[in-house]
Order: structure tokens, then C-alpha cells, then sequence
């Protein structure tokens, strides 16, 4: 008999978080761990939406309740940003990568004073999920 697979697709929950695999057997499901992984955009001062208060308030507080306002934490996002520059931007330069450092570890002698756009920064997380390890 196949090792049983601890994917999802494997478990269905219930209500007292145990799940039940194909096979019958009851185990305990893993549990998301409390500290949250990600932050508000805004808590990154060089990331910026420029059209934001155009739209009405009811699909601001449905974008952010799904997370798409959302940045992953310091840690995460720093192999994020060093992949990205590894392995993608190498093939196709979108920004200057030497303004982007300045502007990422927010260098206050830095003369620019540039943000991104959180959707350009986004598709650089994106982009280097495929190396990010």
C-alpha cells in the first residue's frame, strides 16, 4: 500500500480540527502557526497605491480582508527580493536594480525619494516564487 500524502487535497476538516484521509484513518490536521506571515502594504513606506481612494471604501475592505493588500513579513520578503534579482530580473530588467536597493533599505542618503507600485512589486514577489526556497 502508497505512503498516505499529507497534502490537502488528502484531508477534509471538521469542526473539532481533526481530518479524515481517503482512507479512514483520523490525524491530526497541521495548524497555521499565530504569528502572521504578512503585513499591510503601507507598512513598507516605499510601496505605494496610487488610485486606491478612487475606488469605494466596501471594495477596499474586501481587497484587504483577502489579503491582496498584504506583504509578506521582513524575513520572507528579503529571499523574495534577493531571488528576484538572482534569477529574474537578470533576464528581464524592469527597474534599476541599484535605486530599487536604495529604496529598499531606505539609504537616507539615498536621492531618490522613488516608491513602487504595490502591483509592480507584487509581480516581482511573483515572479520569484518559482526560486524562492
Amino acid at each position: 500500500m502508497p505512503p498516505e500524502s499529507d497534502s490537502p487535497a488528502h484531508i477534509s476538516t471538521d469542526p473539532r480540527g481533526t481530518g479524515v484521509s481517503d482512507s479512514g484513518s483520523i490525524r491530526q490536521v497541521r495548524q497555521r502557526p499565530s504569528a502572521k506571515p504578512t503585513v499591510l502594504y503601507s507598512h513598507y513606506g516605499y510601496i505605494t497605491i496610487g488610485n486606491l481612494h478612487r475606488i469605494p471604501h466596501e471594495d477596499a475592505n474586501y481587497l484587504e480582508a483577502q489579503g491582496c493588500l498584504h506583504i509578506p513579513t521582513r524575513p520572507a520578503l528579503d529571499d523574495f527580493v534577493e531571488q528576484y534579482f538572482t534569477h529574474m530580473h537578470v533576464l528581464l530588467p524592469l527597474l534599476n536594480e541599484g535605486d530599487f536597493w536604495d529604496m529598499y533599505l531606505q539609504h537616507a542618503d539615498s536621492a531618490s525619494l522613488d516608491k513602487i507600485s504595490l502591483l509592480m512589486f507584487q509581480a516581482m514577489l511573483f515572479s520569484s516564487c518559482s526560486v524562492s526556497g
